[in-house]
């Protein structure tokens, strides 16, 4: 909608933070904005208009995340997104890491083998736990991705 503020990924994986000015059929037109930093405060700078073809973009953030601005460039970083460390694997990956680490040390410090058939199902849970967090964090984008699930289309509204 004409005046709401947008942030997206171009296909060319840069992103873009700005105000629409205008929608057309298949496409539409974004005032960039950018925020410098500096010591005496924060300094707002728009950009001309440049169009948008609805095809150009690549990705939009969830809800949640954070739109932060560093040297003129738009970066989206983990925000407040609910459950965050169990969609990305963080979690499966420190627990089972964790789990196989303490697992083989404990052993160790007794004078067995790590990997003795009583102990190789409690190695093979951690290893697995860990690699579903890493299978999980691999896959995890904190955008979402434009094609089949999600796409940009235009709607007229007449007044």
């Amino acid at each position: 909608m004409k005046g709401s503020y947008i942030t997206f990924q171009m296909k060319d994986k840069g992103w873009v933070s700005g105000y629409v000015t205008k929608v057309q059929n298949d496409s539409f037109y974004v005032t960039r904005m950018a925020i410098r930093y500096s010591l005496l405060g924060t300094d707002t700078v728009h950009f001309g208009a440049f169009p948008i073809a609805l095809s150009d973009v690549y990705a939009m953030p969830r809800k949640g995340e954070q739109v932060n601005f560093e040297n003129d460039q738009v970066y989206v970083t983990l925000g407040h997104e609910k459950w965050v460390w169990v969609k990305n694997g963080t979690l499966f990956m420190v627990v089972g890491g964790g789990y196989t680490f303490l697992n083989v040390t404990n052993t160790l410090i007794q004078g067995e083998n790590p990997f003795a058939h009583d102990n190789i199902a409690r190695v093979a849970i951690g290893t697995a736990t860990f690699l579903i967090g890493f299978i999980l964090h691999k896959t995890y984008h904190p955008f979402l991705l434009m094609g089949k699930k999600y796409h940009l289309k235009t709607v007229k509204v007449s007044k």
